[in-house]
């Protein structure tokens, strides 16, 4: 029972704290001049601004991955070019010529050439071939041009141009 009483006392005095508290409190005071009048202020008027331009984007240049595994974009390359016992000649007009220098690939043939981005047409004079057109692959890193056989239905040419060739001196 006392501890009863005693939880009532406490939520009494609380109920009195919070009245008291929440109350109207000390005395307003009138002031002892009167107040200023303050002029009221004008809401300015709104400055037109210029338009926002959006900048241009500017080029961002690319990346470059690490020179050991970066594969050069080169042009078809010309001059002189060896593979084993031949050599391939690619004139900037767009002939050739191959030679063979042992027995078995002596001779000397001659042709023209044209490129589309990574794949090169050749069409020569040996008498076998001299009315295919052979489509090859080719890709070249500013030593070695490297020839892969696409389509070309003249046997003796593909296997001949097929490979690599190291630009000769």
């Amino acid at each position: 029972m006392r501890v009863q009483r005693e939880r009532l006392a406490w939520i009494a005095l609380a109920i009195v704290l919070i009245v008291v508290g929440c109350g109207p409190g000390v005395a307003q005071v009138p002031p002892t001049s009167a107040p200023t009048a303050v002029p009221p202020t004008q809401t300015p008027e709104p400055t037109a601004l210029p338009p926002t331009q959006t900048p241009e984007p500017s080029a961002v240049p690319p990346t470059q991955p690490p020179a050991a595994t970066a594969a050069i974009a080169l042009p078809f390359p010309t001059g002189t070019f060896a593979k084993a016992s031949l050599t391939w000649e690619f004139n900037p007009d767009g002939t050739y010529i191959t030679e063979g220098h042992t027995q078995a690939t002596a001779g000397k043939f001659s042709g023209t050439y044209s490129v589309n981005g990574d794949h090169v047409a050749i069409q020569d004079d040996y008498t076998p071939c001299k009315d295919v057109v052979g489509t090859y692959a080719w890709t070249y890193d500013g030593e070695v041009l490297s020839i892969t056989v696409v389509d070309d239905k003249c046997r003796d040419r593909a296997n001949m141009a097929r490979g690599k060739w190291r630009k000769t001196p």
